[in-house]
């Protein structure tokens, strides 16, 4: 009697794992978590996503000059601000306020 239950629930948590659009699943258990095939997306796809956008916003990273720490990170238009930044920022490694210069990301 028990098993019957068990194996109703996890048709249930199937099925509404079905509605809810994830086609790839082949079975769920309650008791033990859940158990999902996943569907990849195209490789070029998926690529395409991960690449790295050349539009007029850029990640920048704020370094110290003093200490040499990113201590910030903040986006920049190029169009706006072609040259570098510097910036006059908090530097908690040497608890005063130092210039900052733009770096890049890594």
């Amino acid at each position: 009697m028990a098993g019957s239950a068990l194996e109703n629930s996890a048709l249930v948590a199937q099925s509404v794992e079905h509605h809810h659009g994830k086609v790839g699943v082949s079975g769920s258990n309650p008791l033990g978590g859940y158990f999902f095939l996943t569907v990849d997306e195209p490789r070029r796809q998926r690529d395409m996503a991960n690449a790295k956008k050349k539009g007029p916003v850029e990640k920048i990273a704020l370094q110290c000059t003093e200490c040499k720490q990113k201590n910030y990170t903040t986006e920049k238009n190029r169009r706006n601000t072609p040259n570098k930044l510097e910036l006059m920022k908090y530097c908690p490694f040497e608890r005063k306020h130092t210039l900052h210069k733009e770096t890049k990301i890594k």
